[in-house]
């Protein structure tokens, strides 16, 4: 396994055998750097190795938890790394949680809890005939205090605790990881996956810290952030001019290609992303403020903040429009609330595995895309169409012949105005990727 996945650290716990024997084996697989808790009579056995590239600091070791700084490059970060066993017996798991609790908190930022916590977070997740213990309740207590971020998991829900049959048999799930927020949006595209089993009663888990390598076009989505710059009226004007020959339909078909494109390359050569935006101002405002107070110096330091506070208003419109949070105003300053929730639901949504014909899996994304195309095409293609000669038959009428035309009748421009007015501005793209804002600002 270790040939196959490449990883740069290994958690091994409840090894039950002595380290001497252990460091050898993960020396022999590239992992000289190995801190272990060594087992106690025949229990326990905790290590963890790492690769000769990784850059670690020890911090501290029980029979429960090891503490690791580590820096990654890219981004440039240090941040806290807790390879977590929790205790079996329920008598242990409260002062463990305490400890969990007590341990975060000593952090500033930048933390990941992973492996085995040895408790479950809802009912579902244990599939057995005796009874929730008490340790769901000190694990959610602690979650919800710590505002930790679940990863969340791909592959087999839970793990096989005994090979009895029937309602004998007890599947629970314990292995996950838990981030804190920032830790979450410093690596928006980890992934947590769980792995077969062959030998042991527990599926090896793998983390990627930067997911699957996807290289899909993305989808024109209409930024409602271009709004507040009056360049893109003009885009849009100029998009509008030509004349099309054809129906009304038609022409505005192709009016909105024409405006799709030109937003879009007028995003990348003068709108520009906003974060860097931000982050250059930042630095202007910082070498201003070194400088002398003088007029000048002042006025455009002020010049720079109003700026700044444009770019910030922009940043949180665009990760609100991204995270489809409706119930927060705007102008609360949740950019970060709208981040994450954006980070979240992005994951999510990601099919990282795909169950094809004959109980054949797949991950490769190709391969996925092209399962759901063959899908639809075979659902939706028929060749000997039959159709019942008394269909208008099937439903009684419901209505009067009055409302009948009235439904039928083809709206005004005032209805369709009023119509698009009334919708949310960011709600439900049409297939072109543009929203009902567009057409009320423009």
């Amino acid at each position: 396994m270790v040939r196959e996945l490449h990883p740069d650290i290994i958690f091994l716990s409840e090894t039950k055998i002595q380290s001497s024997l252990y460091t050898d084996t993960l020396n022999m697989l590239g992992f000289p750097q190995i801190t272990y808790v060594e087992l106690s009579n025949t229990a326990g056995g905790f290590y963890v190795a790492c690769a000769t590239a990784i850059h670690f600091t020890l911090v501290s070791s029980s029979k429960n938890i090891i503490h690791l700084t580590l820096h990654s490059s890219p981004p440039d970060k240090t941040w806290n790394l807790l390879a977590v066993y929790g205790p079996p017996y329920n008598e242990e798991k409260l002062d463990f949680w305490n400890c969990i609790s007590s341990l975060y908190h000593s952090f500033t930022s930048l933390t990941l809890l992973i492996r085995d916590f040895n408790s479950y977070l809802l009912p579902m997740e244990k599939q057995s005939s005796a009874k929730c213990g008490p340790s769901i309740i000190d694990i959610c207590r602690t979650i919800n205090a710590l505002g930790v971020v679940d990863l969340g998991f791909t592959g087999n829900t839970k793990i096989h605790l005994n090979s009895k049959e029937r309602k004998a048999n007890t599947k629970i799930h314990l292995n996950r990881a838990f981030a804190s927020t920032d830790w979450r949006l410093l690596f928006p595209r980890a992934v947590l996956t769980h792995l077969f089993t062959i030998a042991s009663d527990h599926n090896p888990i793998l983390l990627k810290m930067e997911g699957e390598p996807s290289f899909q076009p993305c989808p024109f989505k209409f930024e409602e952030i271009w709004t507040r710059d009056d360049r893109s009226k003009l885009v849009v004007e100029n998009s509008w001019k030509n004349h099309t020959n054809g129906s009304h339909a038609f022409s505005l078909n192709h009016k909105l290609k024409r405006a799709r494109a030109a937003l879009k390359d007028w995003n990348r050569n003068e709108f520009g992303k906003v974060q860097a935006r931000i982050k250059t101002l930042k630095c202007q405002i910082d070498i201003l403020q070194r400088k002398e107070p003088t007029h000048e110096n002042l006025l455009a330091e002020h010049c720079l903040k109003t700026d700044l506070d444009e770019r910030a208003l922009r940043e949180e419109i665009f990760w609100k429009q991204k995270s489809i949070v409706q119930w927060l105003k705007q102008g609360d300053k949740n950019t970060l609330f709208f981040h994450l929730s954006t980070v979240i639901r992005r994951r999510r949504n990601v099919i990282d595995f795909l169950k094809l014909s004959l109980n054949n899996w797949t991950s490769r994304r190709e391969d996925i895309g092209q399962a759901f195309v063959n899908h639809f095409t075979q659902t939706f293609t028929s060749s000997n169409s039959s159709f019942p000669a008394d269909l208008n038959n099937l439903f009684l009428p419901c209505i009067s012949k009055n409302n009948n035309v009235s439904l039928c009748t083809t709206p005004n421009k005032k209805e369709i105005k009023s119509i698009i007015f009334n919708m949310n501005s960011n709600k439900a793209l049409g297939p072109d990727g543009f929203s009902a804002k567009f057409y009320k600002h423009y």
